[in-house]
């Protein structure tokens, strides 16, 4: 009777510490799913073409393989879009002036003070996404 007891016991916890571990992973991959969409929508407003689609091949090409690599390569998008965001200040209107005068200027300067402030939050938001990445994985 006691052995018995003991297997249900042991049965009822896997079965419980399954249902948390499945119903996190769950969670946590639709909030990076929601996350990611999130932050792709924000950045197309900064107009940075090249650096959304680095960022989106960065996003597929690294997967990380658990909770330690999922933060650091985290760490690593969310610096970078803050470099990133830095740079836009100087190069976007620089770059607009160069290919449309005045107006491009405008724009540029428009896009480089955009970037300033989304580049950073949506780098944020990568951390975020990719650390629950590398807790499903």
């Amino acid at each position: 009777m006691q052995g018995s007891l003991t297997a249900t016991s042991l049965g009822i916890a896997k079965g419980t510490t399954s249902l948390v571990r499945n119903t996190l992973t769950a969670g946590l991959g639709s909030v990076g799913r929601f996350g990611s969409s999130l932050s792709t929508g924000m950045l197309a407003i900064t107009g940075d073409d090249e650096y959304m689609k680095n960022r989106t091949m960065g996003m597929i090409r690294q997967k990380p393989q658990g909770i330690a690599q999922g933060i650091g390569q985290g760490f690593n998008k969310a610096l970078s879009s803050g470099y990133s965001g830095l740079q836009g200040v100087v190069e976007k209107p620089a770059e607009g002036f160069r290919q449309e005068g005045i107006y491009g200027l405008m724009k540029g300067t428009f896009q480089g003070a955009a970037g300033l402030f989304i580049k950073p939050v949506s780098g944020t938001i990568d951390l975020l996404v990719k650390t629950s990445e590398g807790f499903e994985n």
